[in-house]
């Protein structure tokens, strides 16, 4: 009698405790493969036992990661760092600043933060390969936000259409 239902998640616990409730997992890349992958095991050993408040059960894990995309590996993977450090606290909003570990993460290279899988940027092969990595781990979806920071939506747009006339 509705859609699935979801919990957004930003700390590894949250995974788990949706899992119990029947509820699908929201999650934030931001902590890197290294720290959600116990996260994701843990969700995928509860489900099966849950009791879902739902009357359904949504076993879906997701998740949304800051992503930079160009023909050029070096260029869309600095707009994937800059928009990540701006979305991480780099943006003089008090509550990013306060909800996160923001002065670790703006610490990071680019290539550092990609490493990590904090945040998916490069040519089209390698933000491919970085979206694997996460499918790897047990992601049922992954959510790229291609527009943080400062890039604008025009952006975003112009790089669908370039995209898409090398398609044809």
């Amino acid at each position: 009698p509705h859609p699935p239902l979801w919990v957004a998640a930003t700390s590894p616990s949250t995974f788990a405790d949706a899992a119990r409730l029947g509820l699908g997992v929201l999650g934030l890349v931001r902590l890197g493969r290294q720290q959600l992958e116990p996260a994701i095991k843990a969700y995928q050993e509860a489900i099966p036992h849950c009791v879902p408040v739902a009357g359904k059960v949504n076993h879906q894990i997701a998740a949304y990661a800051i992503c930079g995309i160009d023909k050029d590996y070096s260029v869309g993977r600095d707009i994937a760092g800059a928009a990540g450090r701006w979305y991480f606290g780099d943006n003089q909003a008090a509550l990013q600043v306060q909800r996160f570990d923001s002065q670790k993460l703006l610490s990071l290279s680019n290539a550092q933060l990609i490493d990590e899988g904090i945040i998916i940027g490069g040519d089209p092969d390698s933000v491919c390969r970085g979206i694997e990595k996460w499918k790897e781990l047990g992601l049922d979806m992954l959510l790229p936000m291609l527009g943080a920071g400062n890039v604008a939506h025009m952006d975003v747009i112009a790089l669908k259409m370039r995209f898409k006339k090398n398609d044809e």
